[in-house]
C-alpha cells in the first residue's frame, strides 16, 4: 500500500485514551477525498487505511487530538457554510464568535481567532450576499 502524503493535511498522530484501537495511528485530512483518513501504522509502515467522517461532505484540512484524546476536524469552509445555513435557518442580521481558553494552547487558540476573522468571516458574507 502506497500513501501519498504529499497530499494529506493536518496530520496528527494519535495517542490518546478516548479511542484505544486508534492508539499509535495516524489521522490526516484528504485532499484527494472527503473527510478524514485514519492510517494504522505497523513498525512505521502504513498497513491499513480507514476513511472517517465522509459524510461531512467537506475536504478537512486540519486534524488536532484534545489532550482529552478527543478529535477535533474541521476547515474554514465546513465552518462558514454551518454559520451562513444557521444565520438563513434564523433569520438573523449578525453573526459573533464565542471561544473559551479552557485546555487549549494560547498558540492554538489565537490561530483559531486568526482563521475566523481572516478566512471564516469573508466566506460567511460571501455566502450570504
Amino acid at each position: 500500500m502506497v500513501i501519498d502524503l504529499t497530499i494529506a493535511r493536518g496530520l496528527a498522530y494519535y495517542n490518546g485514551k478516548l479511542f484505544p484501537k486508534w492508539r499509535g495511528n495516524l489521522l490526516a485530512g484528504g485532499l484527494r477525498g472527503l473527510g478524514v483518513y485514519r492510517l494504522e501504522l505497523k513498525h512505521g509502515k502504513v498497513v491499513a487505511e480507514e476513511p472517517l467522517l465522509t459524510d461531512l461532505k467537506a475536504r478537512i484540512r486540519d486534524v488536532r487530538v484534545g489532550p482529552d484524546g478527543a478529535v477535533y476536524v474541521g476547515s474554514p469552509e465546513t465552518v462558514a457554510a454551518k454559520i451562513a445555513r444557521t444565520i438563513t435557518a434564523l433569520g438573523l442580521t449578525r453573526f459573533d464568535m464565542k471561544y473559551s481558553n479552557g485546555t487549549l494552547p494560547h498558540d492554538t487558540m489565537m490561530k483559531s481567532i486568526e482563521l475566523y476573522g481572516t478566512k471564516v468571516v469573508p466566506l460567511v458574507r460571501e455566502q450570504l450576499d
